[in-house]
């Protein structure tokens, strides 16, 4: 599909439907996607402490984990139990050869509990942790690059409604994950669709609100959504739920909020209009200029600009955009990735 960049970016919103309520929504609506990302970005991080792990004892092992610990178990240089090593022959005190183990106790009433005990992330499976990070980042990746193609082919709002979507169910997904692989599946689903769903809002809220207050909105929505993170984590941090099953089902609580959030959400009258959608774009322009309190003349005299601009461009015959304007969407969509690819990503909280 061929879009008019040039047309749909040839008015100041203020100008159509006025700045208020309608931006004020979506800043928020931006805001709450960062806390979402942010939340989802460090909930790995909360739920996977330490937790004191030994070498277990064979099956039918008659020791306490103390005497199990003194026998079996080599001391490393530090002076404390190897968490990883056993002796080949613990019956034998003569027998100083160690073993790696694959088989682990933990040590569940000091620690409270975490998906490295859960999912037995130590030792020669220490790596497996590490990948759960590796795996988050790619679906970022993955999905940011599907999601700007999908956006600009059938539109900013279809692209939200989706990820919110599968954003909830794979949010529940890895409260409930019966395996490391299953949870590691969801985590790419997870953080594919947060950062597009941060990424869409913001381009929403960028196109819909004026020249003067964009950047301000925009920082504004990134500086709240931080602010509300921040917050939120250093308050589960205080809190500690007693399993991490509870722990990840309050970290990822604010998404449980995404699908109403979502369904407030509107599609940005410039796409639209750069898809040549112009009896759409006025109906989300009128409802736009009514919820800022401001006149809809300014929607009827915007649209009737474009209609002689689409008018000039586009012959009797019908015939599609000149080569020149698919140029034109080309070089401005390479100084867009441009600009993507070195701006500063946003703090996480950790």
């Amino acid at each position: 599909m061929v879009v008019d960049i040039e047309t749909s970016e040839g008015f100041d919103c203020e100008q159509a439907f006025g700045s208020g309520h309608f931006q004020n929504h979506l800043t928020l609506f931006t805001a709450f996607s960062v806390l979402v990302v942010i939340s989802h970005a460090v909930a790995f991080t909360l739920i996977s402490a330490e937790v004191d792990h030994w070498c277990r004892q064979p099956t039918g092992g008659y020791l306490s984990a103390d005497a199990w610990r003194n026998i079996s178990i080599p001391v490393d240089p530090d002076g404390r139990h190897s968490k990883c090593m056993v002796y080949a022959n613990p019956g034998d005190p003569n027998d100083t050869k160690v073993i790696e183990c694959d088989a682990w106790d933990f040590d569940l009433e000091r620690g409270k509990g975490s998906v490295i005990s859960e999912w037995k992330l130590v030792c020669s499976r220490r790596s497996l942790k590490t990948l759960a990070d590796v795996v988050f980042m790619a679906g970022s990746v993955v999905f940011l690059l599907l999601s700007g193609h999908f956006a600009d082919r059938v539109g900013r709002l279809p692209v939200v409604l989706a990820s919110a979507s599968i954003l909830t169910v794979a949010t529940l997904g890895t409260c409930f994950a019966p395996s490391y692989p299953a949870y590691l599946v969801t985590r790419f689903l997870i953080s594919g669709c947060t950062v597009s769903l941060n990424a869409v809002t913001g381009i929403i809220l960028a196109e819909c609100s004026s020249c003067a207050r964009r950047s301000t909105l925009l920082s504004l929505s990134f500086l709240l959504g931080n602010l509300l993170a921040d917050t939120y984590t250093r308050f589960l941090k205080w809190v500690r739920p007693s399993h991490w099953f509870y722990h990840q089902l309050a970290i990822v609580a604010p998404t449980l909020l995404v699908p109403v959030w979502s369904l407030l959400a509107t599609e940005s009258p410039r796409w639209l209009i750069a898809s040549r959608r112009l009896e759409a774009a006025a109906r989300v322009m009128r409802a736009a200029a009514q919820r800022n309190g401001s006149n809809t003349d300014g929607v009827d005299l915007l649209l009737q600009r474009v209609k002689r601009r689409l008018e000039a461009e586009i012959g009797a015959d019908g015939a599609t955009p000149l080569a020149t304007d698919m140029v034109r969407v080309v070089r401005r969509r390479a100084r867009s990735c441009s600009g993507l690819h070195f701006a500063p990503p946003p703090p996480f909280a950790r």
